[in-house]
């Protein structure tokens, strides 16, 4: 979870880490997130997986699909 902590921080979303999972990161939108923030908030975390799973397995293809 750290290398996608670190891409979505890159990416201007700040995450909270779980102390008790460390594989799992909680996101804490406010409760008037506007569906476009919603939106911009998941395409982030979509690019930041994919970005930390170049840095984290290079010769595996990952690929996400929605």
């Amino acid at each position: 979870a750290g290398e996608v902590q670190l891409a979505l921080a890159r990416e201007g979303l700040l995450v909270s880490p779980c102390l008790s999972r460390p594989e799992t990161l909680r996101l804490l939108p406010p409760i008037t997130a506007a569906a476009d923030d919603v939106d911009e908030a998941v395409a982030a975390v979509e690019r930041a997986v994919v970005s930390a799973a170049k840095v984290v397995r290079p010769d595996h293809g990952f690929q996400v699909t929605t």
